[in-house]
């Protein structure tokens, strides 16, 4: 991150496979870093995936498609 102020985070719960979790800790672990900086990687890459901007401390800069629009499987 290049600003040096901290980021202002949110608490968020849900519910994930087990198998998937399970995979993504020790992902956190291989890379050595904490498993909210890799949630969060892998939130980004999402969000460009559909086409969306993100902007720090802003909004997207691009709206999402449809779903039914929406490119699959990577």
């Amino acid at each position: 991150m290049l600003n040096s102020a901290p980021m202002k985070k949110k608490m968020f719960s849900t519910q994930i496979r087990n198998d998937l979790l399970k995979e993504f800790k020790k992902l956190a672990i291989d890379l050595e870093r904490p498993i909210n900086d890799v949630l969060e990687e892998a939130m980004k890459d999402l969000l460009t995936k559909y086409g969306i901007e993100f902007r720090p401390g802003g909004s997207p800069k691009a709206k999402p498609q449809p779903a039914n629009t929406r490119v699959r499987g990577g």
